[in-house]
Parts: structure tokens; sequence; C-alpha cells
């Protein structure tokens, strides 16, 4: 071991360095601002100071040029930051793997997945799954589309489930159709279109529309780009983050909504579904990392696809 190895083994053996400061280091790194990292770190700014400082000391380097209200980082700081970037995706990737190959070991599957999905057949594709596979436990955890991308990025989830619109762009991840299914519309029993069976979009272009949140999910573009296609944009009234809430608008014939057509199984008072014309893509998909999924991943996806 040559003297620089020995010297950097030394500053972390005796805790001169220590990884709370290379974290402490790279939010003020990423803010250019102590006052804007301390908040996202949720401490004061003193401590944050001492420790950039320790880290300076003990580096014997200076790491950042500051002046009355920003700072900015010195070339060494530069390099540190590129350098901590590459510490935290090792860090990351072996606790993901440990984390990985705990719950292959024990069979169990934490599995995201939307609220409308147990309005689905997906139940049942889930009995028969367990039937062939009593060993398996699996876990279900309610989130939205976007919150199961980041969930199965941070190997939180194993499998996230969601509906085709939140399918597109989401390399590294694969997705796999489980149902499927297709857009209606909700509208209230008082409604002119009650007593329709089946509606084309053009015959809703004036109407007030509530819509998913386009932060939690990627369903209401999916409806846009079919309302454009059918020439005009939809009159989006308000955003909701879940469906329930949607219907709640729809009830008090403030609105109409567009859900998928599985919502009519379940029992909602004063609303009628009403088939759509155009097809709009609904069906459920097994969202999940194709590559570094367990051999349990794999049976479950093989199991209800």
């Amino acid at each position: 071991m040559d003297s620089k190895q020995t010297m950097t083994s030394n500053l972390i053996s005796s805790g001169r360095l220590t990884l709370r400061m290379l974290r402490y280091f790279y939010a003020v790194a990423e803010n250019e601002h102590f006052g804007h990292a301390a908040e996202e770190l949720n401490i004061s700014k003193s401590p944050l100071s001492t420790k950039i400082k320790e880290l300076e000391d003990a580096l014997e380097t200076t790491l950042f040029i500051r002046d009355s209200r920003n700072v900015r980082l010195t070339p060494t700081g530069e390099l540190l930051k590129s350098e901590c970037r590459k510490i935290f995706d090792v860090m990351n990737a072996s606790v993901n793997n440990v984390i990985r190959a705990e719950r292959n070991q024990n069979n169990t599957l934490n599995i995201g997945i939307v609220s409308s999905a147990f309005w689905t057949n997906f139940l049942s594709m889930v009995k028969n799954f367990k039937t062939n596979q009593p060993d398996c436990e699996l876990k279900f955890i309610e989130m939205s589309p976007a919150e199961q991308k980041l969930a199965l990025k941070e190997n939180r989830i194993d499998i996230g489930i969601s509906r085709y619109a939140d399918t597109h762009n989401i390399s590294p991840l694969s997705s796999k159709k489980i149902t499927e299914e297709k857009m209606c519309v909700a509208v209230s029993d008082e409604h002119s279109l009650k007593n329709r069976k089946v509606v084309r979009l053009d015959e809703i272009r004036n109407e007030q529309m509530v819509a998913m949140n386009k932060n939690q999910s990627d369903q209401t573009d999916l409806v846009i780009s079919a309302c454009l296609e059918a020439g005009f944009h939809p009159d989006i009234y308000h955003e909701v983050k879940e469906p329930h809430t949607a219907l709640a608008f729809v009830v008090s014939n403030q609105s109409i909504t567009i859900v998928p057509s599985s919502f009519k199984f379940h029992k909602w008072s004063h609303i009628r579904f009403l088939a759509l014309k155009e097809y709009i893509p609904a069906g459920l998909y097994a969202l999940y990392d194709h590559k570094s999924s367990s051999a349990v991943v794999h049976k479950f996806i093989k199991g209800i696809a």
C-alpha cells in the first residue's frame, strides 16, 4: 500500500473522514448555498458549516470559495463532487443487492399498486398465483405510478402495477401487460348524456373535465392526446390524486371524467358509465427492472401475465 492509500485508510479508520461529511458536502455543492443545503438536510446551518470545515481540514484542501451570499466549488471541490456521485452510486447498488438478496431468499415481493387495480380481475390473478406459489409472500403498497417508478429505482419495491399510460419512457424499467381494458366516460345521473350507451369524444368537447394529476400519472396526457386527435383540447376543470375524488365531482354534476372501464364494476351511486367510441387503452401493466429482478419477480410476472 502506497503512502496516499495509507493516508486515505487512516482518515477513514480514524473517523476523520465520514460518510456524513461527504453527504453534507454534496448537499452544499448541489445547492451552492449553505442555508438551502441545511434546509434540505433538515439541520441548522452551524453544524453543517462545522462538518464542511472538518472535511476540508481532513483533506488538507479548500473545497468552496465563499462570499456573502453563495458558495462556489474550487477545482478540488468539483473533483470531490464527481467522486461523491460514484461513492453514493456504489453504496446504493451494494445495499440494494443485499436487500434484493434477502427478499429473494425469503420469497417476498413488495408490490406497488394503483388503487384502481383492485376493481379489475387482478385479485383473481393474484389468488391463482398464490395457489401455485404458496410460499411466496406478497406485500401490496398503494402508490401512484410516479411513486412506483421512483420506488423501483430505489429498490423499495420489486414490482409496480400501473396502467398503460404510465408504461412509456420508463427506461431502464420494463413493462408487461396483465389485463386488457379501455377508457370510458363517467357522468352524473342528472347529465344530459346519462341515457347514452356510447359517446364520441367530440360530443364532450364543451364539458368541464376532472382529470388525474399530471405529476402522479401520465393518464391525463393520454386523454388529452386522444381529445386533440378528435379536434379539441379538453377543458380540465380540476386535477385530482385519487379517482374517488374525480367521481365525487361527477356526482355533484359539476363535471365529467374519463376513467378505466373497470370502474363500472364498483357500485357508484348517481354515476353512469358510458362507453367511448374511440379506443383509449387503460389495461394494467407490471413494471419491473428486468436486469436486476430476482427469480421470484420473474415467477410473478410469468404467473399473472
